[in-house]
């Protein structure tokens, strides 16, 4: 199945949407499980330096199983044509002209929340390590 943008939004809407939705149940009714989410990006990496993508020879069976068990992206654009732009695309869901993260190695605008910063404020114990 061939997905477009479009599909990818509408797709990944509805994800986030039955995700609030048990957050906000979990938190109403003191329940403690909440679903583990785990984000992991890296730099100068692309789909054939990983065994779930299809690489024969380099072996990674950590990110393989993460991939079986997980969400894995088959097809995924950038809003950007470099790393940190597109990190911060990711971690805040906007443009990164509109949080000012326009350059590689800049930093977004005073105030710009993140996911990190939204799963916090639900209860959720965050890390961001690395860049």
């Amino acid at each position: 199945m061939i997905i477009n943008r479009r599909v990818f939004l509408k797709q990944t809407a509805m994800a986030l949407s039955v995700t609030s939705t048990l957050l906000a149940r979990s938190k109403n009714n003191n329940i403690t499980e909440r679903p583990h989410i785990f984000l992991f990006l890296s730099d100068d990496q692309n789909a054939c330096s990983n065994g779930c993508y299809g690489n024969p020879v380099i072996q990674t069976p950590n990110i393989d199983q993460l991939a079986a068990e997980g969400m894995r992206f088959d097809r995924f654009f950038t809003a950007g044509p470099i790393c940190g732009p597109s990190r911060t695309s990711i971690h805040t869901g906007q443009m990164p002209t509109s949080v000012g993260c326009w350059r590689n190695h800049g930093a977004s605008d005073e105030g710009t929340k993140s996911i990190v910063h939204y799963l916090n404020d639900i209860g959720y114990r965050v890390a961001i390590t690395g860049k």
